[in-house]
């Protein structure tokens, strides 16, 4: 018996608690409200950019909310030191900073020509000996094929990717990590 009042004490005890609350107040720092006739009053803009997804004015939004300097602070302390690590990470492996300045050139050639930015990765393709790498340049050649309307020579560079892939054995993990052939997994497995 006790059991079942609780069953309906507790409920009615939680709704309540929300109803006495007050509503936010009027005139506070928050999303637009539509007031235009299109929707009811008070509604959110559709497709804010500024309120859109979880936490639409949490830490990790591009423009936080002012009057939270030390907190504004803090996220920017804690992305430069992410910066700096990924950095130092990167420049631990040379094929990942061979792979990143690829794609810093493509960033740097976008303002140029596209002739120019053709002729500079296809003379970077004939002088690069890493396959990681020389991928890497044959994708930004057909990024670039592709911005400037030039799909056969894209398609071409997209064939030669395709044929260059090697075939997967039997004995394979998947396509991100493949057994070595002298490796100790792949000789235990024969």
């Amino acid at each position: 018996m006790k059991f079942k009042a609780l069953f309906i004490v507790v409920p009615l005890f939680m709704a309540a608690t929300s109803f006495a609350q007050n509503g936010p107040p009027e005139g506070r720092d928050g999303p637009p409200r539509r007031d235009d006739g299109q929707g009811p009053p008070g509604q959110r803009e559709p497709f804010d950019p500024a309120f859109n997804g979880p936490g639409g004015g949490g830490p990790g939004r591009n423009n936080p909310r002012p009057g939270n300097a030390l907190m504004n602070q803090v996220e920017l302390m804690r992305n430069w030191l992410d910066l700096i690590d990924r950095y130092a990470r990167l420049a631990k492996d040379p094929v990942s900073a061979a792979v990143a300045a690829v794609i810093s050139a493509d960033d740097l050639l976008r303002g140029k020509p596209p002739e120019q930015a053709i002729e500079f990765f296809t003379k970077m393709l004939a002088a690069t000996k890493n396959e990681t790498v020389q991928r890497t340049i044959k994708l930004q050649l057909v990024e670039i094929y592709g911005r400037n309307n030039q799909t056969d020579k894209a398609l071409e560079v997209l064939r030669e990717l395709i044929a260059a892939a090697p075939a997967q054995s039997a004995n394979a993990a998947g396509p991100t990590s493949p057994a070595a052939p002298n490796s100790g997994v792949a000789e235990a497995q024969r």
